[in-house]
């Protein structure tokens, strides 16, 4: 039975990969209808914000899930650790973002308020930012410490 659930471990936490990247793209997306909506000045893309927020949010928990399980039978060497801790933890703060974003949106829609809205898309734009830091580090994990290096 234990041999079973190393396993199943073992398989969920290989999803990582797979899982991570819809939700990272969901959330750039909805990043890019927030940005269109400021510069024309209204809530033409409102709904697809939402819709991408709610799948993204569902999504990086997912991802940071599979993530924690997919790295905590593993041995890294010592350069690697750091960026291992940086990747999780930036991970973690993602997937608690994305739902606290869901939170502020629902409240702003709610209230009609332009304050709210304000802070809705600062969230949203660190959040970004965050899942920019946290994917560049992840390929680090993968392709070496070096990627992306100028």
């Amino acid at each position: 039975m234990l041999t079973t659930f190393a396993s199943l471990s073992d398989f969920v936490g290989q999803l990582h990969p797979a899982v991570v990247h819809f939700p990272v793209a969901l959330l750039v997306a909805a990043a890019l209808a927030e940005v269109i909506d400021a510069i024309r000045g209204g809530e033409q893309f409102a709904i697809t914000t939402r819709f991408c927020l709610r799948i993204a949010a569902l999504g990086a928990i997912a991802a940071a899930v599979t993530g924690w399980i997919n790295a905590a039978d593993k041995t890294f060497l010592e350069e690697v650790v750091v960026i291992v801790q940086r990747h999780r933890w930036l991970g973690v703060a993602v997937a608690v973002l994305s739902v606290m974003l869901l939170i502020v949106e629902w409240q702003v829609c709610k209230r009609q308020s332009k304050a709210g809205r304000l802070v809705f898309r600062i969230i949203l734009i660190v959040t970004t930012v965050l899942v920019s830091i946290t994917g560049h580090l992840g390929g680090k994990l993968v392709y070496g410490p070096d990627y992306l290096s100028w």
